[in-house]
C-alpha cells in the first residue's frame, strides 16, 4: 500500500508545513512527482513556461520517448505554484537554495529523506512515486489506458 502511505505523508506534510520556504518547496517537488507520475528528470526540467495559470494546466515534457501532454492543476496546486513563482527568479519551477534547478540526484535525496521521515521499513526512491501514482489511479478504478496516458506511456497495450 505504498501509494496510500506516500499520499498521506506528502499531503499531511505539504498542507501542515510551518518551516522555511525552501523546505516547503522541496515537499511540493515530491508532491508533483507523486501526483503527476513524473520521473525525476521530468520534474527537474519543468519550467514556468509549461504552466498555464489561466487554464489551470501544466505541460509535461516526458522523458524516455514518452508521450508529452498537459495535466490539469487543482486549485491548491495553483495556489502553491503562485507562491513559489512569486519568489522564484529561475526559469525552472523546482530549484534549490542556490537558485539552480534541482538535479535528479537532489530530488532522489529529498525523496529518500521523506521516506525516512515517514518511518518506512524500506529505502524509498523517486521512481516509487511514479508507480504509486499509477497504483493510486488503478485503485480509483481508472482504465488502464487512462493510467498509461497519465504516465506518458506510448504503448497502451
Amino acid at each position: 500500500m505504498i501509494d496510500l502511505v506516500f499520499i498521506r505523508l506528502y499531503l499531511t506534510k505539504l498542507y501542515t508545513w510551518r518551516g522555511d520556504l525552501i523546505h516547503y518547496f522541496l515537499l511540493l517537488t515530491s508532491y508533483f512527482l507523486l501526483k503527476h507520475g513524473l520521473r525525476a528528470t521530468e520534474c527537474s526540467n519543468l519550467k514556468w513556461d509549461a504552466v498555464s495559470f489561466d487554464e489551470c494546466r501544466i505541460y509535461i515534457n516526458r522523458a524516455k520517448n514518452g508521450v508529452s501532454g498537459t495535466h490539469n492543476l487543482e486549485g491548491d496546486e495553483i495556489e502553491k505554484l503562485l507562491l513559489l513563482r512569486s519568489v522564484s527568479k529561475s526559469p525552472y519551477i523546482f530549484v534549490g537554495e542556490n537558485g539552480e534547478k534541482l538535479s535528479e540526484a537532489a530530488i532522489a535525496k529529498i525523496i529518500k529523506r521523506l521516506g525516512v521521515a515517514a518511518e518506512l521499513d524500506f529505502p524509498v526512491h523517486t521512481h516509487q512515486l511514479r508507480h504509486a501514482c499509477g497504483y493510486h489511479l488503478a485503485r480509483q478504478g481508472k482504465a488502464s489506458y487512462l493510467i498509461q496516458s497519465h504516465l506518458g506511456h506510448r504503448n497502451y497495450k
